[in-house]
Order: structure tokens, then C-alpha cells, then sequence
């Protein structure tokens, strides 16, 4: 029997859009301000602190993106699209901030066949060795607010890459 959810408030927050085969980085870096992170983040807060009700939906754009992109999640053939180069020094930091554990380092780096398409090792490689085939920019971002130790512990909470405990 599936669970059921039901969330009696859903709201939105612009950041980065970091996918690689659509976006270009610095383009994004710009228009971050724009976006007024902090100051809807805010709202958000203090919507949840009084414990407001607010259903949503997702704009059409929204829905056909996440489509797209869930309907690939669980293909073994995106795990192709990876390479790395020679500045890869093995260092693991691709396997530690992966949500699905699909990455593993030995010789080489190798991508498995359950990648959820979140670009975590590619933006979080220190030394932007991990690339995606149709990638748009070679320039990476990572939210100056969230450490890498944050990333790698939220990774580490006793959950299994497919969300079992």
C-alpha cells in the first residue's frame, strides 16, 4: 500500500537552475539577484512559523521539466554521459556528495546505472575533472551558504539510495 502525503503548505524558491545540458553558469551567477533568494526565504519562514496554509501547483513549464528529467532518473544510460579528464586525482569527493551512491572510485571513476541527475559530483568536484557530454558550461556553482560537509552529512543519515532508512 502506498503512502499518502499531504502538505498543507507548498511554496517555491528561484536559485541557480545548475543543469548543465540546459543552463550556462555564469548566465546564472547574474541573475541570482534578481531572483531575491534571502528576501523569499524570508516569507517562507514566517509563513511556516504561523503555520499557514498554501497549496500550489506547479506552472506547465515546471511539470514538463521535472518530467523530463524523472523520466530519465532511473535509466542506466545516463551514467554514460559522464567522463572525467586528467585532473581527477581520485580524491572521492564525487562518492561522498552523491544522494545515490552510484559513483565509485577505484583506478578510475566509475558512474553506475541509478543516477537521480542532481549534478552534485559535477558542480562539487574540486577539481572540475567530472564533465556531462552536452554540457553547456564548463563553469561549476555551489551555494556559498551550504558547506561541502553539509552536503556529504546530509548523504550519510542512514538512508539507502532509494530512500529506505
Amino acid at each position: 500500500m502506498a503512502k499518502e502525503n499531504r502538505f498543507d503548505y507548498a511554496n517555491h524558491l528561484l536559485m541557480v537552475d545548475n543543469f548543465l545540458p540546459i543552463f550556462e553558469m555564469d548566465a546564472q551567477r547574474r541573475r541570482l539577484p534578481k531572483k531575491n533568494v534571502e528576501e523569499n526565504l524570508t516569507v517562507i519562514l514566517d509563513d511556516i512559523k504561523i503555520r499557514k496554509n498554501k497549496q500550489m501547483t506547479a506552472w506547465l513549464g515546471t511539470r514538463i521539466m521535472s518530467a523530463v528529467i524523472a523520466a530519465g532518473t532511473v535509466s542506466g544510460n545516463y551514467a554514460k554521459k559522464f567522463t572525467t579528464n586528467s585532473s581527477c586525482n581520485k580524491c572521492g569527493i564525487c562518492t561522498k556528495v552523491c544522494p545515490a551512491k552510484n559513483i565509485a572510485v577505484t583506478d578510475d571513476v566509475g558512474f553506475g546505472g541509478f543516477c537521480e541527475r542532481c549534478l552534485a559530483c559535477t558542480h562539487l568536484c574540486p577539481q572540475n575533472a567530472i564533465h556531462l557530454k552536452g554540457q553547456r558550461s564548463e563553469k561549476r556553482w555551489r551555494n556559498p551558504e551550504v558547506s561541502l560537509n553539509e552536503i556529504i552529512s546530509s548523504n550519510n543519515r542512514g538512508v539507502d539510495k532509494h530512500g529506505v532508512e
